[in-house]
């Protein structure tokens, strides 16, 4: 079973707070929960106190990755394991707001990994503006280390890897999503995406009809992938990450080692798999560190 138990936060370096507050809590709808003595402003899709960190840097870019323990695992325990496999670890107390303590897991060509046993929560905001997704759902990291983040993910903290793209990403999880980190290769360091779960295809709909008023185009989809098969758009924020929007996501049963049965599937059923680049969805193909890399 995962050490972890859920993608909780992920913190991005911004040139502009307020232009990012102006997307993420006007456009979106999130709700800003706290800003800090630093100019960061915490944000929260649901009821954890945050699951998004904008911060003010004069160099753009991926910071840390929040993942909550499942319990009974503590963070002293993890640190001691993580230490044992070669990765730093520090203990840090009131580091960030809503949490008394966490484990940052630093190595390179990967952003900082923290561990947290608790996070206290917020009431959800009433008024539902903007297309308002209903969680935080997974990322996608670019590394030029990826097989040591992919270590990290699976030696370190136990997560199942579900599927592959040949030797360009690796997809993991934690819980029953079909994937939670997914990993690539690539010449640089940074975050690919950021994905937000909505309720169902109608809710794409709503937001696709949200971002054209708000003038911020749709890059590609929504369309089924491939590995996950979820339906998916991809635009980006103000800052300049790409955000995916994701419904219909495959269910991921550990004890089994499948997919829950659909009638899509490629296979019946449907195991963790290699997929060929040759079926890599048009976002993919086209697009890939382009988009990533702004």
């Amino acid at each position: 079973m995962p050490l972890v138990m859920k993608l909780g936060y992920l913190e991005l370096g911004v040139k502009t707070v307020a232009e990012s507050l102006d997307y993420y809590t006007g456009v979106m709808g999130a709700a800003l929960t706290e800003t800090s003595p630093d100019g960061s402003a915490h944000l929260s899709v649901g009821k954890d106190h945050h699951c998004l960190v904008v911060k003010p840097s004069m160099e753009p870019g991926f910071g840390a990755i929040g993942l909550q323990l499942r319990p009974p695992a503590t963070l002293d325990e993890v640190a001691r394991r993580l230490a044992g496999l070669g990765i730093d670890v520090e203990i840090r107390s009131d580091s960030r707001p809503g949490m008394p303590r966490l484990l940052a897991a630093t190595f390179p060509g990967a952003p900082v990994f923290e561990l947290y046993e608790q996070m206290s929560e917020v009431t959800p905001r009433p008024d539902h503006s903007g297309f308002s997704p209903s969680r935080l759902g997974h990322v996608a990291i670019l590394s030029t280390e990826a097989r040591r983040v992919v270590e990290f993910l699976h030696e370190g903290l136990d997560c199942w890897t579900t599927d592959w793209f040949d030797d360009r990403a690796t997809f993991l999880t934690c819980n029953r999503d079909h994937h939670v980190f997914n990993v690539l290769s690539a010449p640089f360091n940074g975050l690919h995406h950021v994905a937000f779960q909505l309720v169902d295809a109608r809710h794409h709909f709503d937001a696709a009809d949200r971002l054209a008023i708000e003038k911020i185009p749709l890059l590609w989809g929504p369309s089924r992938h491939t590995a996950g098969h979820n339906i998916a758009s991809y635009h980006r924020a103000p800052e300049g990450s790409l955000v995916e929007l994701y419904s219909d996501m495959d269910v991921y049963v550990p004890e089994l080692g499948i997919f829950e049965p659909r009638d899509f599937h490629e296979d019946q059923p449907q195991k963790p798999k290699v997929w060929s680049l040759s079926n890599l969805s048009a976002w993919n193909t086209e697009f890939s560190f382009d988009l990533a890399h702004g």
